[in-house]
């Protein structure tokens, strides 16, 4: 069902082994089929495939603890699940790390660490190995990564015991007959009965043994403890074989002994159980129960009613047979005074499990069916997950016991609820690949979506409210649908599309390309967009309120770019835009004056009120009207920004206690800007433009080609002449208050008195961005201002 890779580190040599369960998957061989290990640092651009052979300089050093790097620098061609080992009888390699394009670790390795999985996107990588050079002859050595065939990979496999037993999926086994509906084969604790042949008086002995038993659900202490849960092992005879996720080898009596008398034979002092008063059989071992070990009593004894027994264990493994159907059987083979083999197991009205017979009764099953599409696994974190697969675990970042899903599940077992009470991470495997959780079976409403890895759910999920469950493909949703909300598109390319009115609300949007594409009125609130792609995109009256266009590990810390995007009455109140990039984007608003959004729903005003914007890009933004207000700006470019009638009211201006560098407002036009209540320190408003007439003026300029460029404006990249009126009612000016910290319009430190706001050490008909005022409000362009007919107007 999977394709899987596999790294091997051999003694003297690193095996690099790529396997398709539909054939070889060998890349084709390049040019040149090895390199030396100097030839990387003499050449930057190369990277080796993984079919190369690299030869790595083993040196020695005299000094103890001495260890040595190497380098070496991969394409992968093909996206997949790798599988990284170091020999436990390696004597020089200590230690190997697995490092992205930007030097992000992807896996650290080291001896005796056993194997890791990794999930690699095709792209370029980093190896990097560390040797002990003290351990190293003086001569020093030479070692080898290189690509062997499949024959020996595959030997190396079995020679490494790096086979899906050391981590195997484990299933239930539910009864399939109708009188044993919601029942399920389980390990269970239970007193040994035995009758005394003089007295048929029942004996409990002291210590409980372990039965393989049917279990009803209303017992579900059994499936908490996961005894009933089974995986299937290859034996000696390529058969497999049936194993418990907690059993005790040797101490499970497969089978139970309760039936209406249990007799003693008169040669002896065995006892055997019969399941019939008939007792012409009584020397005869009986045909319907099945032990993984006999104990042998003696007679009773009354001053001894607890005698010591004597035990002697028989082999015995337990394998499934599959019907046509899809059902199975169990059967068992062993040695002793087991029944002969090949004999087929089944449940009796008691539950318990015996050999079949011909006394068996109608109500009896031999069925069984095994739930295939929850497997659970020991470790999640040691499952290499696949696309389209998903991974819900008991323990943060999957190390216990985690269940992996692939397909729709219209009803989630009840034992499976029992097993995995509670959800605390979940992984999805691949592109686009979206968990939908329902409270009910058969998918009534949705109440959970998960689009996104949770390595530590705060509030574990409780899976016995979990009544069914779809894994699904976002992208092809998103694109027939244009709704996907809480879906995980991180990273698909839905550039140059016309996607308006589209609802991605909490959305996992990381690296998603969006640029050159219509998303006109769209819902993206609380979007996950850490370094998405909106350059050139039309967001006009759309609302990210709440949404993360900030970087972090998912995006290398790269926040969004929405460079020449079209912003107009965009919502993005309450949202994170550090690190983000909007030089030369167009955020402003259709209304007087800013607004603060009563909600997430869409408004008529640029709104980015008690917003983060942290190391965020303003350069040559168009922004008049935009609302700033209460927001939290550090160390943020604003150089030449179009602020006139923007609202600062009461945010929080400069830089973080972590230095992250002073907020510049260099060159930006501030008339009728509003910082009231500003807490301003460690900002630069060098050669700013402010207005502090209090009668107020109309403004208009000849924006830039590059304001544009966004998808569907017509004629492109053709300069835009747009205005803006500011007064003593609306936007009126005002400025923040000053300290040292601050750099004024003039060039000098702070407070700024008036004076230093209104003389600007470049005068705005000599700025680089076409401004100018209207005086007389009339906005008729003459000979000194920038716009001439023909004229583009917003």
């Amino acid at each position: 069902m999977l394709k899987r890779n596999f790294i091997y580190s051999g003694i003297l040599f690193i095996l690099l082994v790529l396997f398709n369960s539909c054939g070889d998957s060998s890349s084709t061989p390049t040019e040149k089929a090895w390199f030396y290990e100097d030839e990387f640092s003499k050449n930057s651009a190369l990277h080796a495939k993984i079919e190369n052979t690299i030869l790595l300089d083993i040196s020695s050093s005299q000094q103890p603890n001495s260890s040595e790097e190497h380098s070496v620098r991969y394409e992968y061609e093909e996206s997949g699940a790798y599988v990284f080992c170091i020999d436990s009888n390696e004597k020089y390699i200590e230690k190997m790390t697995f490092v992205d394009e930007n030097s992000n670790v992807m896996l650290s390795l080291q001896k005796g660490d056993g194997c890791k999985n990794l999930y690699l996107d095709a792209g370029r990588y980093s190896m990097q190995i560390t040797h002990d050079a003290a351990k190293v002859p003086e001569k020093g050595t030479v070692a080898f990564i290189h690509h062997p065939s499949n024959t020996d990979a595959e030997n190396l496999l079995s020679d490494m015991n790096l086979t899906a037993d050391s981590n195997p999926p484990y299933y239930s086994l539910q009864v399939t007959n109708d009188s044993y509906d919601g029942q399920y084969l389980a390990a269970k604790s239970m007193d040994f009965l035995y009758y005394s042949k003089d007295r048929y008086s029942p004996y409990v002995f002291p210590d409980k043994q372990d039965f393989l038993a049917v279990v009803p659900l209303s017992e579900s202490s059994n499936f908490k403890e996961r005894r009933h849960l089974f995986t299937l092992k290859k034996d000696d005879m390529n058969k497999e074989v049936i194993e418990g996720y907690d059993w005790i080898p040797n101490q499970l009596i497969y089978g139970a002994c309760v039936p209406e008398r249990i007799l003693w034979t008169e040669n002896n002092d065995e006892f055997f159980c019969v399941d019939s008063q008939d007792e012409s059989n009584l020397l005869e071992f009986p045909t319907k129960i099945f032990m993984s070990f006999f104990e042998h009593w003696p007679k009773p004894d009354p001053s001894n009613p607890n005698p010591k027994s004597v035990k002697f264990t028989m082999d015995v493994s337990l394998y499934l047979k599959q019907e046509a159907d899809e059902t199975y059987e169990l059967w068992y083979e062993g040695g002793g005074f087991v029944p002969p083999s090949d004999s087929s197991l089944y449940a009796a009205e008691n539950s318990l499990m015996y050999r079949t017979g011909a006394s068996k009764g109608s109500s009896d099953s031999t069925k069984f069916t095994m739930n295939k599409n929850m497997p659970l696994y020991k470790d999640g974190s040691s499952y290499a997950l696949q696309a389209g697969e998903v991974a819900l675990s008991e323990s943060c970042d999957l190390k216990g016991a985690t269940y992996i899903v692939d397909s729709n599940i219209s009803e989630i077992p009840k034992a499976a609820r029992l097993v995995l009470a509670q959800i605390k991470s979940i992984k999805l495997g691949g592109d686009y690949t979206t968990l939908s959780l329902f409270g009910e079976k058969d998918y009534g409403t949705p109440g959970l979506i998960v689009g996104m890895d949770e390595g530590c759910l705060s509030t574990p999920i409780d899976l016995e409210a979990v009544g069914s469950l779809k894994v699904f493909n976002a992208k092809k949703v998103f694109l027939s649908s244009h709704q996907c909300d809480y879906c995980n598109l991180a990273g698909a390319d839905l550039s140059n599309r016309s996607l308006n009115d589209v609802s991605l609300r909490y959305a996992n949007l990381a690296n998603t390309k969006f640029n050159n594409s219509k998303l006109e009125k769209s819902d993206m609130r609380y979007a996950k967009l850490y370094g998405a792609n909106l350059n050139e995109t039309d967001l006009t009256g759309s609302t990210l309120c709440g949404a993360s266009l900030n970087g972090n590990s998912l995006s290398n810390s790269n926040g969004a770019t929405l460079e020449g995007a079209q912003l107009k009455n965009v919502n993005l109140a309450y949202s994170n835009l550090s690190e983000a990039k909007f030089t030369d984007a167009n955020f402003y608003s259709t209304t007087s004056s800013g607004c603060i959004p009563a909600d997430c729903g869409f408004t008529t005003c640029a709104s980015a009120a008690y917003a983060t914007i942290n190391g965020t890009t303003f350069t040559n933004t168009y922004m008049t009207g935009a609302d700033f207000s209460h927001s939290t700006i550090f160390g943020s470019n604003f150089v030449e920004a179009v602020l006139v009638g923007a609202s600062f009211n009461n945010a929080k201006i400069g830089s973080d206690k972590a230095g992250s560098g002073s907020t510049t407002f260099s060159g930006a036009f501030l008339q009728g800007a509003d910082f009231s209540d500003a807490n301003v320190k460690n900002t630069s408003f060098s050669n700013a433009y402010v207005d502090l007439d209090s009668s107020g003026h109309t403004m208009i300029f000849n924006l830039q080609s590059a304001h544009a460029t966004f998808a569907g404006w017509m004629p492109l990249s053709e300069p835009i002449c747009t205005w803006y009126a500011y007064s003593i009612d609306a936007n009126q000016t005002v400025v923040p208050p000053t300290d040292e910290t601050c750099i004024c319009p003039n060039g000098d430190s702070g407070g700024c008195d008036t004076f230093a706001w209104t003389h600007p050490t470049i005068s705005m008909d000599k700025s680089t961005q076409g401004a100018s005022y209207c005086e007389d409000g009339s906005c008729i362009p003459d000979a000194n201002y920038t716009c001439w007919p023909p004229n583009i107007y917003w």
